[in-house]
């Protein structure tokens, strides 16, 4: 019976780790592109975070760890921003895509 708790406590324990050191990402869409007005559109893989007014962030929302497309719609030139990026780690992890005044996009960790 010893040995049977003892396996337990050791499955319990391992799986407590595992669940522990699963990665969780959100990211967010900034728009910093001030003279073209709002972006609309904003795609992150399938994750739409729908018009960002210039100035203004959108809500974090959840995407899986690991290679990212971005796609952004400027209706004042009609211009389509397209990116690509990466993230990973393990534990909860919060993400900027920014839009900068020049039109390229950075990601970085909140």
């Amino acid at each position: 019976m010893k040995k049977i708790n003892s396996s337990l406590l050791i499955v319990g324990v391992a799986l407590l780790f595992v669940s522990c050191t699963k990665g969780r990402h959100s990211v967010r869409f900034a728009n910093h592109l001030w003279y073209y007005g709002e972006v609309s559109n904003v795609m992150i893989n399938n994750v739409s975070f729908g018009a960002i007014a210039p100035g203004e962030k959108s809500d974090y929302k959840s995407i899986p760890a690991g290679s990212f497309t971005v796609s952004a719609y400027l209706s004042k030139t009609n211009a389509v921003i397209k990116g690509t990026g990466y993230i990973r780690g393990k534990g909860k992890h919060q993400w900027t895509v920014s839009l900068n005044s020049f039109g390229d996009l950075s990601l970085e960790e909140d």
